[in-house]
């Protein structure tokens, strides 16, 4: 046990004459994280897109005003000629021209004519069609509720002279009573005593990266053994009264607690700047830590068997690395990925496994 503690201890102070590599493998996720964090905080702007109405019935408006009222969009008017030029120069991701009998076309139930100006096909193009449809729909079903309330009206009272007025109203009404609340609501209620957890983009997204980055730091350290085979370091404790299994265990000793340093730094820095509870289950969640760090080092070590040189472990690391953190769901949660191959092989990587411990324990366990 002696001499195991002493290799530890040397693997220590070895790191200790690099600073700058650990410093580096200590910083980089904490920025990653601060800018992806800062993305989702901002989250998306606003889609601009441009109306010609050159209809300027009830109709038309409904529909302008159902782009208004959505956050999601930024309504900007003109005339066919601008809307060429804006769509032309990308300030808008398309326009909608309302034609003349635009609002009649809706009134006798037909499906009214709308040009579309826009450059070129997107996802984020299809989304707004749907959604102008979806504005479309909803006042041709309110041009259909005044029609009937006006006919009903109607039949107990003289309307001789005041139907558009009448019609406007009731379609006023219908249109009112979507909001703030449609007329049908599905209300969900959780019976369990347990909240919902919500995806937390900044917690992913700490935990993703402390572990690619704590992975670097720990293979490249126990890849130090390959210079020590080169400066004669290995023969010469190979010659002392030393056994295999202790080198080999000191060396895993001592890397292990280095990446565990490097990971208890991030934890720390997780919780006070980015506000990551880690402690939900901070048993729980050092355990898999612990283990996903022994993990790294024993691929360290297997590396350092495969290779020569620390050159040749500085052009097969990286692959291997961000290859398999990238399957593992560091980068981005496994939640999205739709590919059932692709999600079979992240079950062969400890990037996944640890990932997805530790989203369970951080975010999803209660405190």
């Amino acid at each position: 046990m002696g001499k195991t503690a002493f290799i530890i201890g040397l693997k220590l102070k070895n790191q200790a004459r690099q600073p700058l590599v650990f410093l580096m493998m200590l910083f980089l996720p904490l920025l990653t994280t601060f800018f992806v964090g800062l993305m989702a905080f901002e989250g998306p702007s606003a889609v601009p897109v441009l109306f010609v109405d050159e209809d300027q019935s009830l109709h038309s408006r409904g529909v302008i005003q159902s782009f208004a009222d959505d956050p999601d969009y930024r309504v900007l008017y003109g005339n066919r000629e601008e809307a060429v030029e804006k769509v032309r120069g990308f300030e808008v991701q398309a326009a909608f021209v309302l034609p003349e009998h635009f609002g009649r076309r809706i009134e006798q139930g037909l499906a009214p004519q709308v040009d579309v100006y826009q450059v070129h096909e997107s996802g984020e193009l299809i989304a707004t069609r749907q959604v102008f449809r979806a504005a479309v729909a909803k006042v041709a079903a309110n041009s259909g509720i005044a029609e009937l309330a006006l006919t009903e009206i109607s039949r107990d009272k003289a309307v001789a002279g005041r139907e558009d007025a009448l019609r406007e109203r009731a379609y006023q009404n219908a249109l009112e009573s979507w909001f703030p609340a449609a007329p049908v609501s599905l209300k969900l209620e959780q019976r369990d005593g347990k909240g919902t957890p919500v995806f937390d983009q900044t917690a992913h997204t700490s935990i993703g990266f402390a572990l690619f980055f704590c992975m670097f730091t720990v293979v490249f350290a126990m890849g130090t053994i390959l210079d020590e085979k080169r400066e004669g370091t290995w023969q010469r404790l190979r010659a002392m009264p030393v056994s295999r299994g202790q080198i080999l265990a000191g060396n895993l000793g001592g890397t292990f607690l280095i990446g565990m340093t490097q990971m208890l730094l991030l934890v720390l820095a997780g919780a006070y700047l980015f506000g990551v509870n880690w402690g939900n289950n901070l048993p729980g969640a050092l355990l898999v830590l612990a283990a996903f760090m022994f993990c790294a080092a024993g691929l360290g070590l297997a590396l350092s068997g495969l290779v020569k040189t620390t050159a040749q472990l500085a052009a097969l690391a990286p692959i291997l690395l961000v290859s398999t953190s990238m399957l593992g769901g560091c980068f981005w949660p496994l939640e999205v990925v739709t590919s059932e191959a692709l999600l079979a092989l992240a079950r062969f990587v400890p990037q996944s496994w640890a990932v997805t411990a530790l989203h369970d324990l951080v975010v999803r366990e209660p405190p």
